[in-house]
């Protein structure tokens, strides 16, 4: 997923959708024994997003943040970013280390989820340096490579990072307080995968297939998450878990299928993910008639092609426990009993010269419980979805100009639905 001396994770995965401006970015420079290299991009959006007139209650909705009309000027679904990579050869071992930051151009409002929270647009406001990389690496071209640190995860990071709306804006919650980034097809396609702190092994990309990649197998341990019911306790306050007696569990298999450099026909790659966690009610918060514990499992699985000017992905997840929007939000009902969630998305994009236009339907869903229903009526989140159409035109190879329409749903389990029409048009530069 990333090249070992160039972009960090998240702007290699915009290369490998773009295919050209940003594939050979990054400054890099020897000093002594290590091999530097600066990276990032910058990025801003103006949207308008317009939200029809329904009063409808959706748990978990993400269409229409709030009423009106609203405009901003935004960053899109990458931050802006500055990430610095060192590595260097050092006996027996490849040894590197990669500090990533990434601030937004929005006022910040500081929260549970800080930088990545709820904005606030007014006087005097600052913007928020999320940080999400800092990690280090060692390993060898003939076994593998381990990493130590914070990094983006293995579950649900290929959905993402091959998703078009990386280099734009996707989705905006209506705008409402916009926050470091928009969603794209966060919780409209897949899962946010998050950056986890966490411990990985990656096996090497195997190469006697007749490819020019092949298959990559990665295992990690991660710090647990905590989940969220929508119950509360006698005493009112939120039943979540958050005892944890063993890490998340996550897994990642990626088969490159490139055609040799320089041949012509079908290029691309397919992968598998999964991921496993246990969550335990918060110490001190036993209550009758409630679970105990949440166990929380997932599967993704997607499909990459490049064949001409043509290309797609196919993207699909299903799961128990594992939440909606991002991991563990809203994964269990009021009694601590896990929810279903399944979705997915399809893209198709065709690149004319140096301009890029893709069409992308996704959808993310919910599952209603008897308590559910008992307790909520019907107004717990069935379905996220969003239709994009996006421009992607390569002004200069660093330089991109971006367009996009998006329609956003959201329904909920008695039929209520919330619509949000939206554009976005800016630019993004990688260097």
């Amino acid at each position: 997923m990333m090249k070992p001396q160039k972009l960090s994770l998240a702007i290699a995965g915009v290369c490998a959708f773009m295919g050209a401006s940003a594939a050979n970015a990054g400054i890099g420079f020897k000093a002594g024994e290590w091999d530097l290299d600066f990276s990032g991009n910058v990025n801003a959006f103006y949207t308008y997003a317009s939200c029809d007139d329904s009063a409808a209650v959706i748990v978990g909705g993400l269409a229409c943040g709030g009423d009106g009309e609203p405009v901003s000027v935004r960053s899109g679904l990458l931050p802006s970013a500055l990430v610095l990579s060192a590595k260097s050869r050092q006996g027996a071992f490849d040894v590197g280390v990669t500090l990533g930051f990434y601030p937004g151009i929005n006022n910040i409002e500081p929260t549970a989820t800080n930088a990545n929270g709820t904005g606030r647009p007014q006087a005097l406001g600052t913007t928020g340096i999320d940080m999400r990389q800092n990690f280090l690496t060692f390993g060898d071209a003939s076994w593998g490579t381990i990493k130590m640190g914070r990094d983006i995860g293995l579950f649900g990071s290929e959905g993402i990072l091959n998703d078009m709306t990386l280099l734009g804006v996707g989705s905006t919650a209506s705008n409402q307080a916009p926050s470091n980034t928009s969603l794209g097809r966060i919780g409209l396609g897949y899962v946010y995968t998050d950056w986890i702190p966490q411990i990985t092994y990656s096996t090497p990309k195997l190469q006697n297939f007749g490819f020019a990649g092949g298959p990559q197998l990665s295992v990690s341990v991660m710090t647990p998450l905590n989940a969220g019911s929508t119950g509360t306790t006698a005493a009112g306050d939120p039943l979540n878990y958050t005892a944890n007696e063993t890490p998340m569990f996550q897994t990642k298999l990626v088969f490159d299928y490139g055609a040799a450099a320089g041949s012509p026909g079908l290029g691309g790659k397919a992968w598998v993910g999964g991921l496993y966690q246990q969550n335990e009610l918060t110490p001190g918060v036993a209550v009758a008639g409630f679970n105990d514990e949440i166990d929380s499992w997932g599967v993704d699985a997607g499909f990459k092609a490049n064949l001409g000017i043509l290309e797609g992905v196919v993207y699909s997840y299903y799961g128990k426990g594992l939440g909606t929007i991002g991991l563990f939000i809203l994964a269990a009902d009021n009694t601590g009993a896990e929810r279903k969630s399944y979705g997915g998305y399809g893209q198709l994009a065709a690149k004319l010269g140096a301009t890029k236009i893709g069409v992308s339907y996704g959808t993310s869903r919910l599952s209603e419980t008897d308590a559910d229903r008992a307790a909520l009526g019907g107004v717990l989140l069935k379905n996220n979805e969003s239709y994009v159409v996006g421009v992607y035109h390569a002004l200069t190879k660093s330089l991109n100009l971006v367009a996009e329409y998006i329609r956003t749903n959201s329904e909920n389990h008695i039929g209520s639905e919330i619509e949000e029409d939206a554009i976005a048009v800016g630019a993004i530069l990688f260097f």
